[in-house]
């Protein structure tokens, strides 16, 4: 008896350290709805958001989103050789395989849309690559991503091997709310997405609370969705420099990710990845950069990030382009009038074209 009066007081208190957590599991999930949800009341926004690049990061192939020559045009550089036609009524591309042999894969998606265009093969079931000819959208020509090396079936790099995998080494960045879902007993992925493109929620959030805010913002009830910011979100992106970075910084960085997908806007930088560290192949010995390292290890060597500069001070994040032109996104902050965000900095025309 006297047992079970000694363990009381921690029961009690287990009880009450788990009971938010039992809460929190009995509250409805937060679910994508899609940036199409967004656009009734955020239109302005959504026509920056629509031709940028994140929204064209990942599309389907169609005649208006492939900006290659799909006429029958042929390619060949260092042992390499690609046809690229059309067939049926779609994109497809005959070049060799994992084996050497020759064989025609059809074109399952399109990445990017400036100043390349890459396009995605269906090589196997539950198997995607991103092959490594693009199309050079600005010169309107075919070449390729790696031209001083002759990459052979069985090589990593190969646009076969397991470096190419679009599942695994590119969608993530490419796409809101993913998961691969590998399967290793069968070598393949089944992999989901909420949506194709860096919609909305890739950045903000699953926003179905958003929208329960948005219908009617005085009957909102926070308790029905804990842990959330006041307009039903999972991350206040205005709130600090740090959270917006840690944000960008998940897909603009040189990393490897601890989960399956995407982790759910908010997640603390580090819960969610780790970062390249400036070594030899990525950074020359200075601390510029020698290889693709995505900006945020770059960033964070230097004193704009030290004196708080956040990467929307520059760039507008639903555009993706510049909030200005030519010098004068430095002066905004760089000039007579200077900026009250940072005091230290000294008032002055810097700009002497």
């Amino acid at each position: 008896m006297r047992r079970w009066l000694a363990a009381g007081p921690v029961l009690v208190a287990a009880l009450c350290l788990f009971a938010p957590a039992l809460l929190a599991n009995e509250a409805p999930r937060q679910r994508y709805v899609g940036s199409d949800s967004c656009t009734e009341c955020h239109g302005r926004i959504a026509g920056l958001w629509a031709g940028s690049d994140h929204a064209l990061a990942w599309t389907r192939p169609t005649e208006a989103s492939v900006l290659g020559d799909f006429d029958d045009a042929s390619f060949e550089h260092g042992g390499i050789s690609a046809r690229f036609f059309r067939q049926d009524d779609g994109f497809a591309i005959e070049t060799e395989d994992a084996e050497g042999a020759t064989r025609v894969f059809p074109v399952v998606g399109v990445a990017g849309i400036r100043p390349l265009q890459q396009y995605l093969l269906e090589a196997g079931p539950g198997r995607t690559q991103a092959f490594d000819i693009a199309w050079d959208v600005e010169q309107g020509r075919w070449y390729p991503l790696y031209p001083d090396q002759q990459l052979q079936p069985g090589d990593g790099m190969h646009w076969t091997g397991p470096y190419k995998s679009w599942e695994a080494r590119c969608a993530e960045c490419h796409a809101t709310g993913f998961k691969r879902h590998y399967d290793p007993a069968t070598r393949r992925y089944s992999p989901e997405e909420a949506e194709i493109g860096v919609g909305c929620e890739a950045c903000h959030g699953p926003a179905s609370a958003h929208l329960d805010w948005a219908k009617d913002p005085a009957a909102y009830d926070p308790a029905r969705w804990p842990g959330l910011t006041p307009q039903g979100f999972t991350v206040d992106l205005a709130a600090s420099a740090e959270t917006q970075i840690e944000q960008c910084g998940g897909c603009h960085s040189r990393r490897e990710p601890f989960f399956d997908g995407n982790p759910v806007p908010g997640t603390p930088y580090h819960d969610a990845y780790t970062l390249s560290l400036l070594r030899e192949g990525l950074y020359h010995a200075d601390g510029s950069i020698e290889d693709e390292v995505y900006v945020l290890g770059s960033f964070l060597q230097s004193r704009m990030y030290a004196r708080g500069v956040r990467c929307s001070d520059c760039h507008d994040p639903h555009s993706t382009g510049l909030k200005a032109e030519g010098n004068a996104v430095c002066t905004q902050c760089h000039s007579p009038a200077a900026n009250p965000r940072f005091p230290t900095l000294r008032k002055a025309d810097y700009d002497t074209p």
